[in-house]
């Protein structure tokens, strides 16, 4: 049933990882284009084994995706990464039981943004990041949705005009605000910003790491209002805006590119199906 998987365990001696025995699959937690992830489990631990997958929607650079987890991973905003296969194929996370945070709940929120804030304003200096290429992402949605299956689309020219559109008012945002550049994800929503209780000194905790990069902070927090339905003018995200000089302009800005780019990134790969 886990061929692929249990064939990748099978190197578990080359992983440097003091283990009781060869570990053994529990389940598929999660599968998507770019990679999925395992719960594997041998004596009393458990850890998640995440594939990479190769993917044609998406250049993704692994290296930096190590290198970016591991630096989370030190302050204490993401699992340990306690191996990646040489090859990368996979890499080898600690496990921790933890579930979407309830939005309902204000501490919970606040351990969240505190969270998103502590990666924000990390020295990154040692990562050597490039910029993260928003407006070239979009231009590669609307690419890929007009390239195939376009019959779906019942006007070409009205998608291209509004493209067109998108795209400036993408460029406009990043030519206002892309001079302040900090580490982002780039893809906060309850599948990847986790809370727990146990096991692991901070509560909150951020996985998948593939999108990050050195990108704008607002834009970050407009995905983490938008996947999150969090109000943009409560008192947390005031104080978080605050702390990051991030004014309600900006944010506004932010909002209506986030939406953008979620809407043709769907439609792209609604074209793939």
């Amino acid at each position: 049933m886990y061929e692929h998987a249990e064939s990748l365990i099978d190197e578990w001696p080359d992983w440097g990882v003091a283990l009781p025995g060869r570990p053994t699959v529990l389940e598929q937690v999660a599968h998507s284009e770019t990679n999925e992830i395992y719960q594997i489990h041998t004596g009393e631990r458990n850890l998640a084994l995440r594939i990479f997958n190769p993917s044609t929607n998406h250049d993704l650079d692994r290296l930096q995706e190590i290198r970016i987890h591991r630096h989370a991973a030190q302050i204490g905003v993401a699992p340990a990464l306690l191996y990646c296969d040489p090859q990368l194929r996979y890499a080898l996370i600690d496990w921790i039981p933890a579930e979407p945070p309830i939005t309902s709940d204000s501490a919970q929120i606040d351990k969240v943004i505190n969270c998103v804030q502590r990666y924000q304003s990390s020295d990154i200096s040692a990562l050597a990041l490039q910029p993260y290429p928003y407006v070239e992402k979009l231009e590669s949605y609307i690419s890929t949705a007009l390239q195939s299956q376009s019959q779906r689309i019942s006007s070409l020219a009205a998608f291209e005009k509004e493209g067109a559109r998108a795209i400036k008012t993408l460029e406009h945002y990043e030519a206002n605000f892309g001079h302040r550049r900090c580490l982002t994800h780039n893809d906060l929503n309850a599948h990847n910003v986790l809370w727990h209780h146990q096991t692991h000194p901070s509560p909150c905790v951020i996985i998948d790491w593939e999108f990050a990069g050195l990108g704008i902070a607002s834009l970050d927090l407009a995905g983490l209002i938008t996947e999150f339905d969090l109000e943009p003018d409560s008192s947390q995200l005031s104080q978080y805006c605050k702390n990051m000089a991030i004014g309600q302009d900006e944010l506004e800005q932010a909002l209506q590119c986030y939406s953008l780019l979620c809407s043709y990134y769907r439609f792209s790969m609604l074209q793939n199906e």
